[in-house]
């Protein structure tokens, strides 16, 4: 069913040597492993990194990614990152811009095909039929709706089956009929369905016949939904058809696991299988073979176009071979891509066409191609003792990256089958073990915290890459959560961890914001104009002024918008392009890099300092005091307001860093700048009595107490707005009373940060563990709320990677340093910390335990890149050499890099 998600918007309710390099180390201690899962898969999930589960629903499954294309496992839908379907106003029938739904080409592993119940509303009546090589459902199957899957049968005649046949009386009467006899009881024979069972056995269910005499319609069910419906809707059970397998799959038992370490979704089976069956009417042993299955489904990182899906079939009877079936799954046609099959070669199935609603006038609909493995023969022999690989792998490819797109997704599937499975696995796995050594969060001593952050961290990079710059969407690229879009999300929830944990794909987000600068040029341009976000009455806006739009999708443009004008947070929510312009900075202190510095982040910077400059008021006039009107904060219940507290401080921020930054390029800052900067500092609201940060002026009284999700707090972390401690505490202790407590995820996680600044561990301790709460079981799937809301919430995994990243370890921003006064280990950890982080061109270790604070360096780029460790207290620094600790009592200290000598 679909759901309303936190903003008003509809959407669907998702031990190698290779592992030992992954996302956090052992964390032995909190629960146990479930101990019926494969003992292989033990050391994996006592590491950390593996999540189990002895059945799945469906409903919150993980999905695979590698940041360009991601799917939900067990889906019929692939996305792809910057394929977005409609027009950037919602004028047109396919509405908003949202992500393009790709079907997908999937098979599933059965000893028999489905038996699929369909129902012509039309006429009443009902079909049943088994959509394989030997049996195709009606020929006028236009007309019908699948309704459900009513069980497994045989292709092909065994020992113990007889032919289900299916006949069909047309005219006025319009009714069909199944039997186990070929005599027909009206009309003509139609054709056989396929095979069932006439003994029944523990595994099998009947197929039940019943009849309406009203509607002179017979239906066969296999379901307890189908018996359910038929009893309800005055059908009259007639008798048994014949006994089908319950399922499609016919397992006898299944584990499965996502394994995030090698970004892999495994499921082991045991199937059953009829035996010694070829082909149609050919007579087999009838005996059961038991075989053993692995799937895997992974996204290879190395490899951005391709989902694989791996299928290990073992057999260990010494004897007997073993046949079973791949099944074509269905997929329901994408309203959001065009897409006709095309002449491929000899075992791919390959579409090609584009999307349909460009999301302006100006642009042309971007082309799509899909190829995927279809393999001529689906039925699958297994020789006694031995084992066979099935490979299927899918490619999508669009023109964003490609001028011969459906070329190169044939070639990409092609080259991917000539690799052998194994091999094509190992490359995946060792590409996600780079990349997790080359940034990882550390966890000793907490199963369960262990999981919730590699779960998180996962799930974040399955939807980013280095090499491909199109943004973080709160439901990450597996789903069309919120549409897709890029909000304040990636900059200010996403985007942190990745700073200091993998600055490339930090790079890749703010390089997905420069490239549409022209969409925030021509936002500000429009500002105040009939149709555009709200500016003071005279506002002029600079030709260089940015305005980043409140929801970004592939264009740049403003994708908030009701038909005609945008909707409040398109109109009111401007803090966004301040939290971009705050990201920049940040990625330019921890990186030093002048050239991002010239070519992307000032250009940036500089042209929201523009707008900004020019969209505040002085009030009153000459008095040097600037305003900011008709605002929304991140407290989206209060709107507008004057002077948000965060509006307005992520404003001076943004007009301050655009006159250092132009200072460090040797440029001449606009002294507007500075002046705005200073005078909108002025107007922050600030409490002398109670010695807090009202959230806007005019709070609490002017629109209720009641606050949404993280704003005023934030002043503190991340924005590091200078206040005295007591004033810390004083907006931590008001904010926490007011947070609606069934607001977004990772508003918890800053309550947890503050307070650890503050020094009071047992206020952040319970605030630390709700930022993780919405972690979903068995997967570990966040959620928006504890209730539901978009699924997979990456923003909240965001949220409470900060909690670990600047939280548990201390760690701040400064632009000639990096700070560290880190808590004790939160929850029941024994130590934490950043196995690998990332500062002016050096990835160290930083390890933090209750007594101690620990430093390693791993390696610079660059021999002049040296760095030290000094104690804030006494001033005593130590250099860092590679491959020696340094070990401290867990006070503060500054990371920095070591001066040159007089």
């Amino acid at each position: 069913p679909e759901a309303i998600n936190m903003r008003g918007m509809p959407h669907a309710l998702p031990l190698t040597a290779l592992a030992v390099a992954c996302i956090a180390a052992c964390a032995l201690g909190s629960q146990p492993c479930d101990e019926s899962m494969p003992s292989d898969w033990l050391p994996r999930c006592h590491a950390g990194n593996l999540f189990y589960s002895a059945s799945v629903d469906g409903a919150l499954m993980p999905e695979v990614g590698n940041g360009y294309v991601a799917s939900v496992v067990g889906s019929d839908t692939i996305f792809a990152a910057g394929l977005f379907n409609g027009d950037n106003m919602g004028a047109s029938p396919a509405g908003l811009p949202h992500r393009a739904r790709i079907p997908t080409h999937r098979y599933q592993l059965s000893s028999g095909h489905s038996l699929k119940q369909y129902w012509s509303s039309q006429r009443k009546d009902h079909t049943l039929c088994a959509t394989d090589q030997y049996s195709v459902c009606p020929s006028d199957a236009g007309a019908y709706d699948k309704v459900r899957v009513e069980g497994a049968c045989l292709p092909t005649q065994a020992e113990g089956t007889v032919a289900l046949n299916f006949f069909y009386r047309g005219g006025s009467a319009n009714d069909n009929f199944v039997s186990l006899n070929k005599t027909s009881p009206f009309g003509d024979f139609v054709r056989v369905a396929c095979y069932v069972w006439t003994n029944p056995d523990s595994r099998l269910r009947p197929l039940r016949l019943y009849y309406n005499a009203d509607i002179i319609d017979h239906m066969a069910v296999a379901t307890d939904a189908g018996i359910a419906y038929a009893e309800k809707n005055g059908y009259t059970f007639l008798g048994n058809q014949g006994y089908v397998q319950p399922a499609a799959l016919g397992n006898q038992s299944s584990h499965y696991a996502l394994d995030v370490a090698q970004a892999t979704f495994f499921k082991r089976s045991t199937v059953s299988s009829s035996t010694g069956t070829s082909g149609p009417g050919a007579k087999g042993t009838g005996t059961a073979v038991m075989l053993e299955v692995e799937e895997r489904w992974f996204a290879p990182l190395d490899r951005p176009s391709l989902l694989v899906h791996q299928v290990t079939l073992r057999n260990n009877d010494p004897t007997t071979s073993a046949t079973v079936h791949l099944q074509l799954a269905d997929s329901a046609p994408s309203t959001d891509v065009r897409l006709l099959p095309v002449p491929s070669p000899l075992g791919l199935y390959a579409l090609n066409g584009s999307t349909i609603v460009p999301e302006l006038a100006n642009l042309a609909p971007t082309g799509v191609a899909f190829a995927a493995v279809a393999p001529p023969n689906t039925t699958i022999n297994v020789m006694p003792a031995t084992t066979k690989t099935l490979q299927l792998a899918t490619a999508v490819v669009t023109s964003l990256n490609s001028s011969h797109p459906l070329q190169d997704a044939i070639e990409a599937v092609q080259q991917a089958q000539a690799i052998r499975a194994e091999k094509l696995w190992a490359a995946h796995i060792d590409a996600w073990a780079k990349r997790a050594a080359a940034g990882s969060i550390d966890v000793q001593g907490d199963l369960t915290l262990a999981q919730a952050v590699n779960a998180s961290l996962y799930f974040i990079r399955s939807s980013i890459r280095p090499d491909w710059p199109y943004g973080l969407s709160p439901g990450g690229l597996a789903s069309d959560g919120y549409h897709g879009h890029t909000f304040w999300d990636q900059e200010t929830w996403m985007w942190p961890p990745l700073a200091v944990l993998e600055p490339e794909s930090a790079r890749s987000a703010l390089q997905y914001r420069f490239n549409r600068l022209a969409g925030a040029r021509a936002k500000a341009q429009g500002c105040g104009t009939p149709g555009g976000a709200f500016c003071q009455l005279g506002f002029k806006c600079p030709p260089t002024a940015a305005m980043f739009p409140w929801e970004s999708a592939f264009s740049g443009w403003e994708t908030q918008n009701d038909k005609t004008k945008p909707g409040p947070w398109g109109e009111y929510e401007q803090h966004i392009s301040g939290d971009i312009a705050f990201a920049c900075q940040q990625f330019w202190y921890t990186t030093g890099n002048t050239t991002w510095l010239k070519s992307i982040g000032f250009p940036i910077v500089s042209a929201v300092a523009d707008f900004y400059a020019a969209r505040v008021t002085e009030t009153p006039k000459g008095s040097g005091n600037y305003s900011y009107n008709m605002v929304m904060g991140p407290d989206e219940y209060a709107y507008p307001v004057k002077n948000s507290a965060y509006t307005n401080v992520v404003t001076a921020i943004t007009l301050k860093f655009a006159t250092e930054a132009a200072t460090v390029l040797g440029l001449t800052p606009d002294p507007e700048w500075k002046r705005v900067a200073d005078g909108v500092v002025h107007t922050i609201p600030f409490d002398e009595k109670a010695r807090y940060h009202p959230e806007y002026e005019g709070y609490p009284h002017l629109r209720g107490s009641k606050v949404k999700q993280a704003d005023t707090i934030l002043l503190s972390f991340p924005l590091m707005w200078p206040m005295d401690a007591d004033v810390l505490a004083n907006d931590l202790a008001w904010y926490e009373g007011v947070t609606d407590p069934n607001g977004p995820a990772m508003t918890w996680a800053m309550f947890a940060i503050g307070w650890f600044d503050v020094g009071n561990y047992s206020r952040a301790q319970p605030l630390f563990e709700r930022g993780y709460a919405n972690v979903q079981d068995p997967f570990k799937v966040w959620t928006e709320t504890p209730h539901g809301g978009t699924v997979n919430f990456i923003t909240g995994a965001g949220g409470f990677l900060q909690s670990m990243v600047f939280g548990a370890s201390g760690l701040r921003i400064h632009g000639d340093h990096l700070s560290f006064n880190p808590p004790p280990p939160p929850g029941n950890a024994t130590k934490t910390g950043l196995r690998s982080f990332h500062y002016r061109g050096c990835r160290l270790v930083v390890l933090v335990s209750a007594t101690d604070l620990s430093f390693e360096l791993l390696a610079c780029a660059s021999p002049e890149s040296k760095l030290q460790v000094v104690a804030v207290a006494s001033g005593k620094a130590t250099p860092l050499s590679v491959g020696t600790p340094v070990r401290l009592s867990r006070t503060p200290v500054r990371l920095e890099k070591v001066k040159p000598s007089k």
